[in-house]
């Protein structure tokens, strides 16, 4: 790299032989192939999507623009952001899956085309901003993320936007104008509302990092022209937010904040708590395939750091989210994906500025193919085994998911290959075999979840049919029957189905762990099945006038084999 002090130059970026409407459309076509198939098919993956996608319609029903409900009931996890994103979707598509997934898939688009125009000034390189864009789009963390029905990724593209602002405002400042300005705190004004708090805290501890551990430099603070932003920051929050808390009473707060912010930062939230160093430990997998090119990435960083300025802010964004989320008590491997934009330029600049490779990078980069080559193998072999030699139903689906997943793996491997320097043609083979396992995982996910068969038995019941679970109370029974439904106790059941009236009933009868499921393939134990049988049995349903379906699939929350009664009767 040729820069010093200011990342930003007057000078043009270097050009290839491609130009920069080209780079655009094939990183659309890149998104659209990598992350739209299978997006009809794929059930929504309890807890989450299930949750966001019914909040929507719910939000629909009612009319309600500021308060998101799920089960008739406050929904107070995230703000509004998603919802009316969602709901736009769902005006123009209708509700289904691919609707409730479409608003994570434009604004994957629009990070990648972002990451590419800012990346093509930074870094003065067409080819680095395209491959730092291409990273982004199809590491294995966005393949789940960037086509999930939730939060993440319009607050993710709001944290690029904030930073992109905060380099031409403080790093660029001859070049900064008034637009940057409304870029910023625009951006932190609609991240607060995709996600809350972290959009904000994301930023502030990017620059604390910046000036007082990598740079130490004066700064120009006065171009943030910090109370008006303010201004507008609270302006666009309390558009919503005022509305939201006087019509909970102040509720929206206090368990939005409060148990989804500041209870997750020191309690584990769903069992989700690992050891601080949880987000390094999977920092290969998030960043797969691209994570192989991690040792060439630590050795250009090591060699340029100290002589290049939009480095250093980079470094900072990476290590100030890492460092938010790993002191935070819950962890997921998503959480950290505000700094995947930093993690791409750094690599995409390194990938294509090497003149050379160490040793130790040279045996991380074929450790970490060889790794997940082999778990690719295995995957298909292991899903191809139970797919064509297993009886069951169920496990046989699950085989095509293996299978399918195998195939996601190995494209992203053949995907990883590509280092900006050959032709656009390499990225549409790997690119295919990821969609058509995507497809496949997909397809045997919809014949194989509970949820979606319990609701095509479910469905010719009256509107004011009264609807009970037990043991499997997952959100996707929600979604895919649209009804409300009462969690019930072993000991609410009689009084229950005793009622008069139209009434439905989810029952789980046995649940099993993958892998016992795998040992019981082999050595079934009926004393198991005996230990695990529901509160009541389907002759005795049936002895009540109900209509008894039995139901078995996989349940993605669990990693689990389940199998469900599902009752109905619309007889007094």
């Amino acid at each position: 790299m040729s820069r010093t002090e200011h990342p930003l130059t007057s000078s043009p970026p270097a050009r290839s032989s491609v130009s920069g409407f080209v780079w655009a459309i094939a990183l659309a076509w890149v998104c659209l192939i990598f992350l739209l198939p299978g997006n009809g098919s794929l059930p929504l993956i309890d807890r989450d999507e299930p949750r966001f996608a019914q909040a929507t319609r719910e939000m629909m029903q009612r009319q309600d623009w500021i308060v998101p409900y799920f089960n008739q009931e406050y929904r107070f996890d995230k703000p509004p952001l998603i919802y009316w994103m969602m709901a736009a979707a769902y005006g123009a598509g209708g509700v289904n899956e691919f609707t409730a997934r479409l608003p994570s898939v434009v604004c994957a688009l629009l990070l990648g085309w972002s990451l590419y125009g800012m990346g093509r000034r930074w870094l003065q390189d067409d080819r680095k901003a395209f491959l730092a864009a291409l990273m982004m789009l199809t590491c294995f963390q966005m393949l789940q993320h960037g086509r999930a029905a939730v939060a993440d990724m319009p607050m993710i593209l709001c944290v690029f936007w904030s930073h992109a602002a905060l380099v031409h405002l403080l790093l660029a400042p001859g070049q900064a104008s008034r637009r940057w300005f409304w870029i910023l705190y625009g951006s932190l004004g609609f991240g607060f509302l995709a996600k809350g708090p972290v959009a904000l805290a994301v930023p502030l501890l990017t620059i604390l990092f910046f000036r007082v551990v990598f740079d130490r430099k004066p700064l120009p603070w006065r171009n943030l022209k910090l109370l008006p932003g303010l201004a507008v920051v609270l302006a666009l929050v309390g558009a919503w937010g005022i509305p939201a808390l006087i019509m909970t009473r102040g509720e929206f707060y206090q368990v939005g904040i409060g148990k989804h912010v500041i209870e997750r930062g020191h309690a584990s939230f769903n069992g989700h708590m690992a050891s601080a160093a949880f987000y390094l430990l999977t920092l290969a997998i998030s960043l797969f395939p691209w994570s192989a090119s991690l040792g060439v990435g630590f050795g250009h960083l090591r060699r340029n750091f100290h002589r290049d300025r939009l480095m250093r802010f980079l470094v900072a964004w990476v290590v100030g989210t890492y460092l938010l989320f790993s002191l935070y008590a819950t962890k997921l491997p998503h959480y950290v994906m505000p700094a995947f934009p930093a993690w791409m330029l750094l690599l995409a600049d390194a990938i294509i500025s090497r003149t050379s490779e160490s040793k130790a990078s040279v045996w991380w980069r074929r450790g970490v193919r060889g790794l997940f080559g082999t778990l690719a193998v295995i995957l298909v072999f292991g899903g191809s085994a139970l797919f064509f030699f297993v009886t069951s139903s169920t496990v046989s689906l699950a085989g095509l998911a293996l299978i399918g997943l195998g195939l996601v793996l190995g494209g992203l491997l053949w995907l990883g290959l590509y280092d900006g320097t050959v032709s656009l043609a390499r990225l549409w083979s790997p690119l295919l075999v990821c969609a058509a396992g995507v497809v496949l995982v997909g397809h045997s996910l919809h014949h194989a979840h509970p949820a979606v068969a319990a609701a095509r038995f479910l469905s010719d019941l009256p509107p004011e049919t009264q609807c009970g679970f037990t043991g499997y109370t997952e959100p996707s029974v929600v979604f895919y029957t649209d009804r409300k439904w009462e969690t019930l106790r072993s000991e609410d059941l009689p009084s229950f189905l005793g009622m008069p009236g139209s009434r439905a009933l989810v029952i789980r009868e046995r649940e099993v762990k993958a892998d016992r499921a795998f040992r019981q393939l082999f050595a079934p134990s009926r004393q198991a099945d005996r230990e695990q049988a529901g509160p009541v049995t389907r002759e005795e349903l049936e002895a009540l006038g109900y209509h008894v379906d039995v139901v078995e699939g996989i349940n993605p929350a669990r990693s689990s084999y389940v199998r469900l009664l599902v009752a109905k009767k619309t007889g007094p």
